[in-house]
């Protein structure tokens, strides 16, 4: 007859034992002890990017080993938008932030649910030159959006002896808040500025009306 008493002591200390299933023995540990859980790899010579089998005797012992987590995010990001255009335009990335809070629930697999609400500016530079002799136009388009996105990500944990990997991945919903854009125009004719332009544009839907103010900042033409 098994110790029961004796292999509930080797399990609490992280020890790792083998038990009988309907076809081969298999090797055991508490699957709650990160040490003992690599000590098992290490025996199986297995990467630990592979899953393994819990046993619970309960749906509500699986749900005490899913922890729910609260990320507070701000941070920068980069973003441009292409087309097919003319090949004399040139795009840059802008910069931009996001900020937001992300709730997750986390199981002891590594994989992670995650979804939240963030607030995300994104834009884009446009600079389109146009040449005909002596005479030479160029054009310089500003745009910055913002959103407020919904995601909706699947993430996996990756344990590498003292470092720690974090894949997030997948879909999310936005909705337009506020943008803005600059436009300016400049002319020149043997290489003397004749005339500038530039208009700002805002959009906003925050108080639920829409500002389209076109403000003539400078126009000059000589």
């Amino acid at each position: 007859m098994p110790n029961y008493q004796q292999i509930t002591e080797i399990l609490k200390a992280g020890g790792v034992i083998l038990y009988p299933t309907d076809t081969v023995w298999g090797i055991g540990c508490d699957a709650t002890n990160p040490t003992a859980v690599a000590r098992v790899f290490a025996i199986k010579q297995r990467s630990e990017s592979k899953s393994l089998i819990i046993l619970v005797s309960s749906i509500a012992m699986l749900q005490a080993q899913v922890k729910p987590g609260l990320e507070v995010k701000i941070g920068g990001n980069i973003a441009g938008l292409y087309y097919a255009d003319s090949s004399n335009s040139d795009r840059t990335f802008t910069p931009g932030f996001h900020t937001g809070a992300l709730f997750s629930l986390n199981f002891p697999t590594g994989l992670a649910l995650e979804t939240g609400l963030m607030l995300n500016t994104k834009g884009q530079a446009y600079e389109y030159k146009y040449k005909e002799g002596k005479e030479k136009q160029i054009s310089e388009l500003h745009y910055t959006y913002g959103y407020l996105e919904m995601p909706f990500y699947v993430g996996y944990k990756l344990k590498l002896r003292n470092v720690k990997l974090v894949w997030k991945a997948g879909p999310y919903v936005a909705a337009a808040l506020w943008g803005n854009s600059r436009e300016e125009w400049a002319y020149y004719k043997k290489d003397k500025l004749k005339d500038y332009k530039m208009i700002e544009a805002v959009y906003s839907k925050v108080d639920g009306r829409v500002d389209n103010l076109e403000r003539i900042v400078e126009e000059f033409s000589k």
